[in-house]
């Protein structure tokens, strides 16, 4: 009789990249700390589940990007969001996020509340799902799901092995009830950050940042890795949709190169055409397309 064999279970990729705001108010800071502290005093086992102060943030969404092209496509997304989410919030005089109250979800994670009545928080909403709709297109595996504002603060799955061994179920409301009221104060919404879950994190502690949307500048910065050759970086220009063609300034520094790209569906021709154009360059080879040497022979 022949073996069966054993079915492999399917694990599905966990998340390894998010899109997120940034939580950077030193006083939102300094009151967390004060609750963490308040916490260890009464039980110090809970010390493990703090959320390091540097990596404050609300997390728009998470996604899974196995390859340099897949965080390329994440990349787009954004760059195409831009217009979408600018008209969003081009209309708003304020841009603060109101953080006050402690919240909790089923006694497994402790996080700052965004005010149920700021109109802000919608506009967070929103701006979270023209992100996933675009990443979506892009074929970036996003998770899409009901999204709720928070900035988490305390979280027993990061040390679930830790909480078991010590039998803790729950993080008890008792810990924190005589701070659940607190106001924390306002962040405001200046950019949108992609950054990396697995990568070290940066000399501030917070997560590694792959790329950000600056909502003042019309355009999307990609962070470049120093270790990493110019032409061999797919974070090589930052771009601008502006009409139905793309011009490329190329300037002195060849790794400070702007694209302005005007037709959405061109920015991935664009990002292969100005790597291929600074291998070229990185090889010695001529780039003038009207000259007669033998680079274009």
């Amino acid at each position: 009789m022949k073996k069966k064999q054993s079915k492999k279970k399917f694990k599905p990729s966990k998340p390894n990249y998010f899109f997120a705001i940034r939580i950077s108010n030193k006083d939102i800071h300094k009151k967390v700390h004060d609750i963490q502290t308040l916490v260890l005093a009464k039980n110090a086992d809970f010390k493990p589940s703090f959320i390091p102060i540097p990596t404050l943030h609300l997390t728009l969404s998470v996604m899974t990007l196995k390859s340099k092209v897949e965080i390329e496509k994440a990349i787009d997304a954004m760059n195409v969001s831009l217009s979408e989410i600018q008209q969003v919030v081009e209309n708003q005089i304020e841009r603060n996020l109101i953080v006050e109250k402690l919240g909790n979800f089923n006694g497994q994670v402790v996080y700052l509340s965004v005010k149920d009545n700021d109109c802000l928080r919608n506009i967070v909403k929103e701006i979270a799902s023209i992100l996933q709709n675009n990443a979506i297109k892009m074929g970036v595996d996003i998770e899409k799901e009901k999204f709720n504002p928070h900035i988490t603060i305390m979280k027993l799955s990061k040390c679930y092995h830790y909480m078991k061994k010590k039998g803790i179920k729950r993080i008890p409301f008792k810990l924190y009830e005589s701070q659940k009221d607190l106001y924390f104060g306002e962040e405001i919404i200046s950019e949108i950050l992609l950054c990396s879950m697995e990568e070290k994190k940066g000399s501030d502690g917070f997560y590694k940042v792959s790329a950000s949307l600056d909502l003042n500048k019309s355009k999307v910065s990609v962070k470049q890795s120093s270790k990493k050759k110019v032409f061999d970086t797919v974070s090589l220009s930052t771009y601008q949709v502006v009409s139905n063609r793309f011009v490329n300034t190329l300037q002195n520094d060849i790794s400070l190169s702007e694209w302005e790209v005007i037709a959405e569906e061109e920015i991935v021709e664009a990002k292969h055409a100005v790597k291929n154009k600074l291998f070229l360059i990185n090889q010695g080879a001529c780039i003038n397309e009207k000259c007669d040497c033998v680079c274009h022979l």
